[in-house]
């Protein structure tokens, strides 16, 4: 059969200006193709007989092949995941930079001199309290119902200066021997943690943001077997630093995210007479208890009050506060009276009663407490 001509009217026609001709079906696995449809337009470039550019894709079409378009409604989804909007790739990659600043951070306080390292952390972190008028504000707000009004300011200058003190510890905490750790840690109340772990059934030790709780954490690992619950940080490099780092000081690890169910697991090392800890000030669920601490309203996490509740170990305060001269105390309270309430009652009987606890231990050191967010809610 002889192929049609240009002059063949069974040829296809071609679209003009204002008719754009339709997509037509592929036909034995060629792919769908709009004959045809070429726009002039007046721009630079390729092209044709009248002296203007062909445009091979018209509007409301996108180029499949090299010769063929169909409509934007016929085009293929894209696969995997969509690329991210500028700003939300600059959030990333400044996130990334900020952890690789600190893992460094981490290696180069480890190399150096502990006093030196100690008074460089101390420094920074006064200087981020001068320029970071926000986190300072925070600070004056958590400290003004805790302190007079005439120490507040240097309560906080201190603050800062504790906090840095306590990263500068931490980085150094897994290169101290055994013999080191016990020369400079000294604990009151022991027999509280010892009476707990002699009973079978565990204990609960809840803690706060007070001092250095990674120095605690080693210093029980080493004496009691102890789960820690632990906050998830951004990046995620920091935090599978962090991890790394607190398994090597002998503690079991469990993250506090979506499907590590953190209380069945807590339950589980309570059953083997094990010890949990879990640091208890701040609720980051935003559906926390709420309670009284120094005549203001705050919200608690119930995680401790609930262990406590259905294995029916002890609920034990504690903190571990920061020295001068590199050393730690800890001071371990009796266990929290349990309440004779029903279930539901009784966790925030007993959260209500921790808090209690929790204001006596703050105020032997209010500036080593380490909450730099709003925390009041009143």
């Amino acid at each position: 059969m002889a192929l049609p001509s240009a002059e063949d009217p069974r040829r296809r026609p071609r679209c003009d200006d204002r008719d754009v001709a339709r997509p037509v079906r592929a036909r034995e696995g060629r792919s769908a193709r709009l004959q045809g449809c070429e726009r002039p337009r007046r721009t630079s470039g390729a092209r044709g007989p009248d002296q203007r550019r062909l445009d091979p894709a018209p509007r409301g079409c996108c180029d499949v092949g090299v010769d063929g378009v169909v409509p934007h409604h016929l085009r293929r989804p894209l696969r995997g995941r969509v690329p991210a909007s500028a700003p939300r790739m600059i959030a990333r990659l400044r996130l990334q930079l900020e952890g690789i600043g600190w893992l460094l951070a981490w290696r180069i306080a480890r190399w150096l001199p502990e006093a030196w390292v100690y008074r460089t952390f101390e420094r920074l972190s006064t200087r981020s309290m001068r320029r970071n008028a926000k986190r300072r504000a925070a600070v004056e707000t958590l400290l003004r119902p805790v302190v007079p009004a005439d120490a507040l300011r240097d309560e906080v200058e201190k603050a800062f200066r504790w906090y840095g003190r306590y990263w500068a510890e931490t980085f150094r905490i897994a290169d101290l021997t055994d013999a080191e750790l016990d020369a400079r840690f000294a604990c009151e109340g022991r027999e509280n943690i010892e009476k707990a772990f002699a009973s079978g059934k565990g204990g609960v030790l809840a803690t706060l943001h007070v001092g250095n709780w990674d120095a605690g954490g080693r210093w029980v690992a080493k004496h009691w077997p102890l789960t820690v619950v632990v906050e998830v940080l951004r990046p995620r490099m920091l935090f599978d630093r962090f991890v790394e780092h607190r398994r090597a000081l002998g503690m079991t690890i469990i993250p506090l995210e979506r499907g590590s169910d953190p209380t069945g697991r807590c339950i589980e090392q309570l059953k083997k007479g094990e010890m949990v800890a879990l640091v208890a000030d701040r609720d980051l669920s935003g559906s926390g208890v709420e309670v009284t601490m120094f005549g203001r309203k705050t919200k608690m996490p119930p995680g401790p009050a609930v262990l406590a509740v259905r294995t029916g170990c002890d609920l034990i305060p504690a903190a571990i506060f920061q020295g001068e001269d590199g050393t730690w105390l800890a001071r371990v309270l009796p266990p929290v009276e349990r309440p004779d309430e029903p279930a539901p009652d009784a966790v925030q009987v007993y959260t209500q009663r921790l808090a209690e606890q929790f204001e006596e231990l703050i105020r032997f050191a209010p500036a080593q407490w380490h909450v730099f967010n709003r925390y009041w809610i009143d």
